[in-house]
């Protein structure tokens, strides 16, 4: 829906972007979220802890440390 949205509303076009919900969809995998194919392939539980963040808000990296969702964000 992001990309979607992008488009509609801003007019911004994501080109070569690879999405794993269709891939999987594609392959006919019962499940489609990354969660469950890194937990499926690599054995790595995904933190959601943020998955519903408000992502357009910025913060000052040197205030990261009261701010936990940048370092989700940042990988």
């Amino acid at each position: 829906m992001d990309i979607i949205w992008l488009q509609r509303d801003l007019g911004l076009y994501v080109v070569g972007l690879f999405d794993t919900f269709y891939a999987a969809q594609t392959l006919g995998f019962a499940r489609f979220s990354l969660a469950h194919i890194l937990k499926k392939y690599v054995d790595f539980d995904a933190d959601k802890q943020y998955q519903m963040a408000d992502w357009r808000m910025r913060y000052d990296i040197r205030f990261s440390r009261f701010f936990p969702s940048l370092t989700y964000g940042r990988g």
